[in-house]
């Protein structure tokens, strides 16, 4: 999220002179010291993992040894995260991004050994989650948290690897599903 200030963009904020990465008012993010990335509307089976690699790479980054992504993703239209993170090894904390388009998340996290967090996402409409965190034996129960559960949703193999002991769907008022 970009904050305006009489028309202008807000590029750096400070606290007591220490710069700050983000703000905060009333439980809502009104600043966010990274750039913001608008993601295609990709629909292909790698088009996620190869626009995210080639991203990351503009900044200076590789996916191997990434431990945060350096700039936020807009994700509005996306409709596949199909192995987006995959081999993301060193990431330790996934970005916030709109999920409510999306049907894919096949093998999104598969073998980020470092993940942490995840941030909640809505998956209502997903239709394909195996091997979605595959590998992540960092993350633990109460981590992550999918909010929404298709029926009849490919979870084959979703947390085989990882810390999770359950898969970790939530209902809208934050009850195990």
């Amino acid at each position: 999220m970009s904050m305006h200030i009489d028309g202008k963009k807000v590029t750096a904020m400070y606290w007591g002179g220490q710069k700050i990465r983000e703000a905060w008012y009333e439980g809502e993010r009104v600043f966010s010291g990274k750039p913001v990335e608008v993601m295609p509307a990709v629909s292909g089976t790698y088009d996620a993992r190869d626009w995210l690699r080639a991203k990351l790479t503009e900044y200076g980054e590789d996916y191997r040894t990434v431990e945060e992504v350096p700039f936020e993703i807009d994700s509005r239209q996306v409709t596949t995260m199909r192995e987006m993170f995959d081999g993301c090894s060193s990431l330790t904390t996934a970005p916030v991004m709109d999920t409510s388009q999306v049907t894919s998340m096949r093998r999104m996290f598969r073998d980020c050994s470092s993940l942490t967090t995840v941030p909640d996402m809505d998956t209502r409409q997903v239709t394909d989650m195996s091997e979605m965190f595959r590998g992540c034996a960092q993350l633990t129960d109460g981590n992550v948290r999918l909010i929404g559960k298709r029926t009849g949703v490919n979870t084959v193999r979703m947390i085989q690897g990882s810390g999770l002991t359950r898969e970790p769907f939530y209902d809208s008022s934050g009850q195990p599903i």
